[in-house]
């Protein structure tokens, strides 16, 4: 009976091999430069129809995709307004508009080349540095499908781009599920930072504030270890595409940041057992906004190998340190200051020609706005006054300041309630958990969050903050975001007349401490003090400490009290020397 029951386990087992064949492979991971050949594989065995789906094409990566491609094929372009005119180009150099249909949408970001049978899902964009035409180029990693019901959903997807409908739900075969951004990838990144217990590898370019917080969110209350592969490309963060302050919060929060600037695969790994191969980046646009795809991976074989190709191209990045952050950040810092510059000139021009500025608005501008003010010494008033961040852009502070700010969020709208608003902030501002979310605010409602903003104890920094907020909008049904305010201050020591009045006193006491080889004492610190200054030295110092004012000044407390306050600064000026 055992042997019968062996024998029927191992015909099963036959069976299911030799269907296997015959079938073929239906999932593979792919990256370059096989990537790139399995992609112009797929176009050459396209009978009926094709498809190539990405948001940017060259003429000539198209032309040496389509090169052996069947001239009676119906073939489909779905790209970008960006990339119109170079795959119209390509098609009529290679004589195939009359078979052709391109369609366009600019919020796509998607990456897919198919046929009627088979599919590659990949980051790669139609370009030259992606395909790998000149036999080296960007790191990419895809997807082969070979599996006729995910071909299908692919067509689904594409053709619900072009008609502007509902995406259709992912599906799943054989532990590989399709997941269509935007509604679909925003479950799918909670999915997955749910079921992370103990660690999680994150591959992606680019990365923004909104993610960042949801990541940290999980990393506190879970305590698991992330590690992190991006770039760090000065052009990629002067256009905004990369956030260096988000680096700078992880950084913080102690997670393992590496660099590798040829980087443009997407890659999630959680405790090595579920593994997400995509077209998108872990920013807001990235989550929220565009149409996007993702294949999650629970088939233990291809996890591992996701897993393996981790691990090969963590050997050729680089550590991520706080000084690798500070040196671009001063060069952020610098073009700040040329763009407050060139405003302010700006200015000064429409003051004097009289030139009336027409500005352009976006189409839908956000109802939410964001306002923040900064509490400053005046000069005029001699009081501090909340102050327009703007107005504010570039003074120069002192060193070691914890400066107050207030966020004053306004919902403009006069019909619509805004949901889950969170503020995200870069990691100098401290604000409580509790103010950086609000879980809703109804029409023209306004709510004010003071906060701080801690400098450091550096001359000459210029120290860049930012706040910007994420929240949901009913009306459009989707998540949508602030422009970000960054605040700009340079570091200083600033010269006032109570620093003025510690540092002879603290002099005075460093001459007699090396004559005495001793601290003096009290009686000899008051003896030197009104020898070497005049009379009006009492004065000076009540002025600088106004609390002494009310103290005689022949008394013992009074000189007791200056003396503590002396060796107080003494003290701490010796910290921060050494």
């Amino acid at each position: 009976m055992r042997s019968l029951i062996s024998l029927l386990k191992r015909s099963l087992e036959c069976i299911r091999k030799l269907i296997k064949k015959i079938r073929g492979v239906q999932f593979k991971i792919m990256e370059n430069p096989e990537l790139s050949k399995q992609m112009r594989r797929v176009v050459s065995n396209a009978k009926k129809e094709l498809w190539i789906i990405c948001p940017e094409i060259t003429q000539r990566a198209l032309e040496w995709l389509l090169e052996d491609v069947d001239r009676h094929l119906n073939i489909n372009i779905l790209t970008t307004t960006k990339s119109k005119r170079a795959v119209e180009n390509a098609l009529r150099d290679l004589d195939l508009m009359t078979s052709s249909n391109v369609f366009l949408s600019d919020v796509l970001h998607a990456k897919i080349v198919m046929n009627e049978r088979e599919a590659v899902i990949s980051s790669a964009n139609i370009s030259a540095r992606a395909l790998w035409i000149k036999k080296i180029g960007s790191i990419e990693l895809g997807l082969y499908v070979h599996e006729k019901q995910t071909v299908n959903s692919l067509k689904t997807f594409a053709k619900s781009v072009i008609d502007g409908r509902q995406l259709p739900k992912g599906i799943t075969i054989n532990g590989v599920k399709l997941v269509y951004g935007p509604k679909g990838l925003s479950d799918c990144l909670i999915d997955l930072l749910r079921k992370a217990s103990q660690e999680m590898y994150i591959v992606s370019p680019f990365v923004g504030m909104e993610i960042v917080d949801q990541i940290l969110d999980v990393i506190n209350k879970k305590h698991i270890r992330v590690e992190l592969i991006t770039t760090m490309k000065k052009q990629d963060i002067q256009i905004m595409l990369q956030d260096l302050l988000a680096i700078e919060r992880l950084l913080e929060s102690g997670v393992n940041i590496r660099r590798l600037n040829k980087l443009h695969a997407k890659v999630i790994v959680v405790d090595k057992n579920i593994g997400v191969v995509g077209t998108f980046n872990m920013t807001f646009e990235g989550i929220y906004e565009n149409y996007e795809i993702s294949v999650m991976i629970e088939e233990p074989s291809l996890v591992k190998k996701l897993t393996k190709w981790y691990f090969s191209i963590l050997q050729l990045s680089k550590c991520v340190r706080q000084e690798n952050v500070d040196s671009l950040k001063a060069q952020l810092g610098e073009q700040m200051m040329e763009m407050i510059r060139m405003r302010k000139t700006e200015e000064m021009k429409q003051e004097k020609f009289k030139e009336t500025v027409i500005e352009k608005t976006s189409i839908l501008p956000t109802p939410l706005e964001l306002a923040v003010e900064e509490l400053l010494y005046d000069q005029k008033s001699k009081t501090r006054v909340w102050t327009d961040f703007k107005t504010a852009q570039g003074r120069i502070i002192p060193k070691g300041t914890n400066m107050k700010i207030r966020i004053i969020v306004q919902n403009r709208s006069k019909e619509i309630t805004l949901y889950n608003i969170r503020l995200h902030t870069s990691p100098n501002i401290k604000l409580s958990s509790e103010q950086k979310t609000i879980e809703k605010l109804g029409p023209a409602d306004r709510k004010t969050i003071e906060g701080i903003v801690k400098f450091p104890d550096r001359e000459n920094e210029r120290v860049i903050y930012e706040v910007r907020a994420s929240y949901y909008d009913p009306s459009l049904k989707k998540y949508r975001r602030t422009y970000p305010n960054r605040g700009l201050k340079v570091t200083q020591t600033m010269i006032t007349w109570k620093r003025c009045v510690l540092q002879a006193l603290s002099k005075t006491v460093d001459e007699l401490e090396k004559e005495l080889q001793r601290l003096p004492l009290l009686d000899e610190f008051k003896r030197r003090v009104n020898e070497k200054f005049p009379p009006g030295i009492v004065d000076a110092i009540k002025k600088a400490f106004p609390y002494l004012k009310s103290v005689d000044p022949s008394s013992d407390r009074f000189w007791n009290e200056l003396f503590m306050i002396v060796e107080s600064y003494r003290r701490r000026k010796r910290y921060n020397e050494t």
